[in-house]
């Protein structure tokens, strides 16, 4: 099983500025007898780590389009609050596969005393 854990610093949660987690999926190109296939990782489960002490908000990019949208039009989108314990297992957002990940700490509930932790959980592999 392969994971993968992220840190977002407890530095970077009290700027109250966006985080931008890239690579939360990573590709493999593996040569055959047919040529060449592409093979997509992403995880099954997603576990978010919040003893921070702060509230902390997050939202998963699909891909770089909607990533795009949200620098232009950030009004549009919104961010889910994470309780002190978030887990994802096996749903639809991890199946549409989360490119990018930004976490912001809202400053007006508290400061950080400690890293958010955010762990992607039994990557799987699928053929592009």
């Amino acid at each position: 099983m392969y994971n993968r854990r992220f840190i977002v610093t407890l530095v970077e949660l009290n700027t109250g500025n966006d985080k931008e987690i890239k690579d939360v999926h990573f590709t493999e190109t593996v040569d055959s007898a047919n040529g060449k296939s592409i093979y997509v990782y992403y995880p099954t489960e997603l576990q978010i780590i919040n003893d921070t002490g702060m509230e902390i908000e997050i939202i998963f990019f699909h891909d770089r389009l909607m990533r795009k949208d949200y620098d232009d039009n950030p009004d549009n989108h919104t961010r889910i609050r994470v309780p002190n314990n978030f887990v994802l297992q096996d749903d639809i957002a991890l199946r549409g596969g989360i490119e990018t990940i930004i976490v912001k700490g809202n400053i007006l509930t508290g400061t950080a005393t400690k890293n958010l932790i955010i762990e992607m959980i039994d990557y799987k592999r699928f053929k592009r």
